[in-house]
């Protein structure tokens, strides 16, 4: 699968659902650093695309840049107010950083 959206990226490396599932892919493989870069060439090909957001997040979370995570869990809830997990990841954020 991962070749497959290599291919699609050669043909358009903006192309922002490429990215955000390249980098589902390199998460759940643990590579995590991989994960973040394809997510945040898919934030920064389509800024609308909240799952992006709340998965760079959620890397970031994990690799311990809880300030990187805030914005991007800011960002998913802006998407998706009524998606709970990103309402717990900003509340958690927001607590453990003060603001």
């Amino acid at each position: 699968a991962e070749e497959a959206y290599r291919r699609a990226l050669q043909l358009n490396p903006r192309e922002a659902v490429a990215l955000f599932n390249l980098g589902n892919l390199r998460q759940r493989a643990g590579d995590l650093e991989g994960a973040a870069e394809a997510y945040r060439g898919a934030v920064e090909a389509d800024p609308g695309l909240g799952p992006a957001h709340f998965e760079l997040a959620r890397v970031y979370i994990l690799t311990e840049r809880p300030r990187e995570a805030l914005p991007h869990a800011r960002r998913a809830v802006e998407f998706r107010p009524d998606h709970a997990p990103s309402r717990q990841m900003l509340q958690d954020l927001e607590r453990a950083l003060g603001g």
